[in-house]
């Protein structure tokens, strides 16, 4: 099998994905090469292009768009059937390997159906339809796959997490940048007290997203607490590895 490129991670810097994914490109989702890895292949871009397809982007309505995006990525990567095997089995199962037998990675369209998907190959989805969606002119926010780390507010474990971000240069309201995590909804609460589970957008500032990309952590505001009369109640996320130093005031 042709390899073209691989997507790498880093400890201390963040992987960025701006063009288009290549047919069988590697995605390392650990640190060890080979195990875990997933194969971008041909049959997983194709499904991921006709999905875009069928994505109505008539309204213009982001929040509208990403909402639908994930219900045809969870309906792609999940089943009622579904499996009894864990995905470090499914991945050992469905590994391809070279003429010598070094494993090379796990087609994500094997993966299909098979409820093992996480957030490397759900970002992965996500930001192959966003960029045919952009590449078309059916959304103006241009997507950034992000390979990055992720833990909560309150806890110091930091996990390797993946998640999509967009910028639009010339937007200002509600923001100029989101954040686009695919793997965790936002649990809000409205002023009458009723709680909703949505999709994970937020919004970034310039700094906010130069930290991001710089690795640095970084707590987002909510979208919806700036759309509407909503608070984020679900735990507060830190994305990024490194703490950012803060100037010393002088005396």
């Amino acid at each position: 099998m042709e390899n073209n490129n691989v997507i790498s991670r880093s400890f201390d810097k963040p992987t960025i994905v701006t063009d288009d994914i290549k047919e069988n490109c590697l995605l390392e989702n650990t640190m060890v090469s080979g195990y875990g890895t997933a194969i971008i292949d041909k049959d997983f871009i194709q499904d991921m292009n006709k999905i875009a397809e069928e994505i109505d982007t008539s309204n213009n309505n982001f929040v509208t768009i990403t909402t639908t995006l994930q219900n045809k990525i969870y309906e792609y990567f999940y089943s009622k059937e579904g499996n009894n095997l864990s995905r470090e089995k499914i991945y050992d199962e469905k590994a391809i390997t070279d003429e010598d037998g070094m494993v090379i990675g796990t087609k994500i369209s094997d993966l299909k159906g098979m409820n093992v998907a996480l957030c490397s190959e759900k970002s992965t989805a996500a930001y192959i339809i966003l960029k045919n969606l952009y590449d078309n002119n059916k959304i103006s926010r241009k997507p950034f796959l992000n390979l990055s780390y992720l833990r909560e507010e309150l806890s110091c474990d930091k996990n390797p997490h993946a998640f999509v971000t967009l910028s639009k240069e010339d937007a200002s309201y509600p923001a100029k940048h989101l954040l686009y995590d695919v793997e965790n909804p936002t649990v809000l609460e409205n002023d009458k007290k009723e709680r909703f589970a949505l999709v994970g957008l937020y919004a970034l500032t310039d700094e906010e997203k130069e930290d991001i990309e710089n690795g640095y952590e970084c707590t987002p505001t909510s979208l919806y607490e700036i759309l509407g009369n909503f608070k984020e109640i679900s735990a507060k996320r830190v994305y990024g590895s490194k703490e950012k130093k803060k100037d010393k005031k002088k005396r």
